[in-house]
Parts: structure tokens; sequence; C-alpha cells
């Protein structure tokens, strides 16, 4: 066999292994989303306290599901470790996101999922106390600042999750003000995606976060910040199916009690990409 031909063999082997340690690294079809700088915050309207201040932010590498969690994949984990099916309110099930969960029942969805999976689960839950392990393989929730770098397509100038425009709303999301034909909830995916592809990061339910919501009293770590680990409340970010399009802004923060299951309030899942190493901020000039 020629030098060329061999070199060619080896480059094609090594294709092939990389291919296969990606497809079993992210055997759940997530997307990738690529860390960076971020600017965190409402740069467009720097006169709404909402989404204020605005701070520079480096994120590392995540996975994130394309999807919201529906009610289809939400009632296996609820058969399989025999818990209550949550109500519906008659909107409908299977594709349709979940919701009138708590952030604890998704903290144990997490850790559930993981395990079916073979990965190694992110939380830690001791006494109602949960703690997380970064370094973990197993599903998580986004902090509020990975939730919202994602839904702005890794920081893009854009005000909803694939659009500026309001007029071009109704294409992206499920909301109050929008023009469509669900007065609830949507079958997840109904929309348009950002550029991304991930659907309804605006709109039809909004999504648990890990952590509370950042304010202007708050520092804030530079390097992949994680947000406070405050139990009795934590960030839903995104808005929903009652929202105005105010309330569905990428940057708009809000936060709901942990133990109050919500009808506008379901989640998304994400994975940590491990063993990364971060740049500082670009300079601004």
């Amino acid at each position: 066999m020629s030098r060329l031909m061999l070199l060619v063999a080896l480059l094609l082997l090594t294709f092939s292994r990389c291919s296969q340690d990606e497809e079993v690294d992210n055997k759940d079809e997530m997307v990738l989303i690529k860390g960076g700088n971020f600017l965190l915050g409402n740069h467009f309207e720097l006169n709404r306290k909402n989404g204020q201040p605005v701070y520079e932010v480096v994120l590392k590498d995540f996975y994130i599901a394309p999807y919201e969690v529906t009610f289809e994949d939400y009632d296996a984990f609820c058969k399989n470790t025999i818990r209550k099916l949550p109500d519906d309110l008659g909107w409908g099930r299977d594709d349709r996101p979940v919701i009138n969960i708590s952030w604890m029942d998704v903290v144990i969805y997490c850790n559930w999922l993981s395990q079916q999976n073979g990965y190694i689960p992110a939380y830690d839950i001791n006494r109602g106390k949960v703690e997380i392990d970064w370094e973990a393989t197993g599903y998580r929730l986004p902090t509020e600042i990975e939730w919202e770098y994602a839904a702005l397509s890794q920081g893009q100038n854009e005000r909803w999750s694939g659009t500026s425009v309001v007029d071009s709303l109704s294409q992206y999301a499920n909301g109050k003000d929008t023009i469509d034909n669900y007065l609830h909830t949507a079958p997840v995916g109904s929309f348009r995606s950002n550029r991304l592809g991930l659907y309804d990061m605006s709109g039809n339910v909004a999504e648990w976060c890990w952590n509370w919501i950042w304010s202007d009293s708050d520092s804030i770590n530079v390097y992949d910040p994680r947000g406070y680990n405050a139990f009795n409340l934590r960030a839903a970010r995104g808005g929903g199916w009652n929202s105005n399009a105010n309330e569905l802004r990428c940057t708009q923060r809000k936060a709901t009690r942990a133990d109050l299951p919500r009808h506008d309030i379901g989640f998304r899942l994400v994975r940590s990409v491990i063993r990364q190493s971060l740049d500082p901020p670009h300079q601004q000039e």
C-alpha cells in the first residue's frame, strides 16, 4: 500500500471514530451550543428596567434539547416511578409541553432520565436540598444565562427567539397577542425555530432554569456564571401561551416559586460538554 493510500485510510478511520464518539456522546439528538462572549441582558432598550443591567460574560459549550419536554416524555417517567400524572387541564397530552410540574419535579426527572440513558446524574438531592455537579454527563436545567444565550442563537441581537420584528412574532411564538390556532399550549415545534434549530424558546410555556434571576444589585462571575442556588425561587424564562409580546422577549427576567406547579411553565433539557477551558472576554476598543 502506498503512503498516500495509507494516509487516506488512517484519516477515514479517524473520522469514523470521531463520528461514532460524537454519536454516542450525543445520542439524544441535542443541539451543540458553542460557547463564547455574550452580552447578557436587554441592550435594545436601556431604559427598560427588566433585563438590566447588561453584563459581558463568557460561556462554555453545552448541549440543549431542540424541543420542550412533552407530556409523552414526562408521563413515561411518572409511570416508571409510580407518580401521579400532571394535569393537562384538558388541553391535550402527547406532544404538548408538560405543565403543572414543580422545579423539584423537574430535577428528579432529570436524574431519572440520566440513569435511563446511562449518564451520570447531575443532581444530588438530600432532604430537599439540591446540589449540582457541573462535570456530570447527565441531564440538567439550563442556567438562566445558558437559556438566554441559546434563545438568542448564541447571543444574536434579537428581541424574541428567531426575530426582532413584532409582525413576524406569530411565526415563532405561541403567545397571548400572537395570531395562531391555539388557545392554550401548542404541540412542540408548531412554530418556526430560531437560527440554531431550537423551537418555542419564546412562548408556548415558560421554562424552568437552574438559578434565581439576576438583578441590578448582583455581582456576576464573568466566566461561565451559574447563578444563585436559591431554592425557594427560580427563574422561568421565555414566556408562555398567556404572555404578551414584552413578556416573550428573550431578555425578560422572571422568577417564580420553585414548589409551585403552574399551567404556563414547563422545561427543556441541557447537558454539559465536559473538559473545556475558557478564553477571557474580548477587550472593547
